[in-house]
């Protein structure tokens, strides 16, 4: 694993939990920093004493995220399958280069896009593409938490939002803007995405309400049919609610009879399924997920 900071630690205990795995080092730019911290049976040195190791056949990068583009490239030439914390890089000719080197290598190169594999989230996608609620026009995001004032929220947590729409529609499809609300030090801390179908075909529009500065953290999702709503709410007492019904314009409220359907998922360990997902890439049970982690770079790049 290259890089040790707060999520590359929790990112860890995943890997360890997973039988497919073992840790043999922790990467990082001030190895007596973090000595203490590692993992048991790691050992702790610099990143540029790993990229050419041949005992290592895959490697974890969680390092800033600024930095992915040249470690990646790095472990990629060297022959390494990498899993890297989102997003994979913050401009798009970086991700095609990357792309190209892993695709060249026949290298697994996987994003942990986390939110993509929640099940409440899977479940909403299943939902929603099986005509539950009918043709979907409109969605809302609301992604709010307190801190992380080093990274700018388009690239911290727009790049969720991104990964989820992405398995709704691909959003090479959608047309972006963006409004800063709050801007300090030349980062965005709080900030709305737009966005909107750019085919005639398919209406659908809808936001992202992204903030650092709000005091618990809130992952909410709203799509909106023309038979219904599906709501998830990983704080919510129920994640995923569908509520169904009929427009009746002769009545006052202009709705009858509405149902009303709960599911309920465990959304502790979410981030074992990307690992679990990147031990079956490596096994060629399934493909990677870099032509998404491409598509979500892109639209990236039009906010940063």
């Amino acid at each position: 694993m290259i890089g040790y900071g707060y999520w590359g630690q929790i990112l860890s205990k995943y890997f360890i939990k997973d039988n497919g795995f073992e840790i043999k080092y922790i990467a990082t730019r001030n190895p007596e920093k973090i000595r203490s911290a590692a993992p048991e049976g790691a050992d702790v040195t610099r990143p540029e004493n790993i990229y050419s190791d041949p005992t290592l056949n895959c490697v974890i990068v969680a390092s800033p995220i600024d930095s992915h583009f040249q470690i990646v490239l790095n472990l990629l030439k060297n022959g390494k399958h990498v899993f890297c914390e989102k997003p994979l890089a913050l401009k798009s000719a970086e991700a095609h280069i990357l792309a190209e080197e892993a695709r060249k290598k026949n290298l697994c190169l996987f994003t942990d896009y986390t939110l993509a594999f929640s099940p409440g989230i899977c479940k909403v996608i299943e939902l929603a593409k099986s005509g539950t609620i009918g043709a979907i026009t409109a969605a809302d995001f609301n992604f709010r938490q307190l801190g992380h004032f080093k990274h700018n929220v388009y690239a911290d947590v727009g790049c969720h939002v991104l990964s989820v729409l992405d398995k709704l529609i691909p959003i090479e499809k959608l047309n972006f803007h963006k409004n800063d609300l709050v801007t300090r030090n030349g980062l965005t801390e709080t900030g709305i995405i737009l966005f909107n179908s750019l085919s005639p075909h398919h209406d659908l529009r809808g936001s992202a309400f992204l903030s650092f500065n709000y005091p618990n953290k809130e992952r909410k999702i709203s799509l909106y049919g023309d038979k219904g709503t599906i709501i998830f709410n990983i704080t919510g007492e129920h994640t995923v609610s569908v509520i169904l019904y009929e427009r009746k314009t002769n009545l006052p409220a202009g709705i009858q009879n509405v149902n009303t359907a709960h599911f309920d998922f465990d959304e502790t360990n979410t981030l074992l399924e990307p690992v679990k997902a990147f031990h079956r890439c490596l096994e060629r049970l399934r493909p990677d997920n870099l032509a998404s982690s491409i598509r979500i770079t892109e639209a990236l790049e039009k906010f940063l």
